[in-house]
């Protein structure tokens, strides 16, 4: 009987574990790296939940007043008191801030698609969409040849174009 006990519970820390890690991977898509309870889990095992991420330091407790949410992003409180947000520690904003100064600071020295890839551990396609999304977004990112005669490769800049003479 005992064992049974044993194996429903450890059944239920790995099923908490694998909600846990499912939210740690949605917080980079949510603006500001908020967590999201699952919809299927009863108000006991979403407290439960939240103290395990807070235990472990992966999630921080953000307090509602004040901060802007989506009303499903509330997790329950013990009681009937006002709910409170899970933010995935580390994760400032939407999630991609150091990896974007890391890209711009490259960016002014002058960098390949290559060298950008190596240096963030992308895949090229990712940096090139990336680099879309800086020009898109209004930042002034020009493409030039990378070496003397060599019109494939471009090494890629940050700033505004020089005024020539004249």
């Amino acid at each position: 009987m005992r064992a049974k006990a044993n194996a429903g519970h450890a059944r239920e820390c790995e099923r908490r574990r694998a909600a846990g890690r499912r939210l740690l991977a949605q917080a980079g898509r949510h603006p500001d790296g908020l967590l999201t309870p699952p919809p299927r889990l009863a108000r006991e095992e979403l407290r439960a939940l939240a103290e395990d991420l807070i235990r472990r330091g992966w999630a921080e407790r953000v307090e509602i007043v004040g901060a802007p949410h989506r009303e499903r992003d509330v997790w329950p409180s013990a009681g009937g008191a006002e709910g409170f947000l899970l933010r995935a520690v580390g994760s400032e904003g939407d999630g991609r801030g150091a990896k974007r100064e890391a890209v711009l600071a490259m960016l002014r020295e002058g960098a390949t698609v290559a060298e950008l890839a190596d240096r963030l551990s992308w895949r090229p396609h990712t940096v090139r969409g990336f680099l879309s999304r800086l020009r898109r977004g209004g930042l002034p990112v020009q493409a030039e040849p990378a070496g003397e005669g060599d019109v494939r490769r471009k090494r890629y800049r940050f700033g505004f174009a020089e005024a020539g003479p004249g």
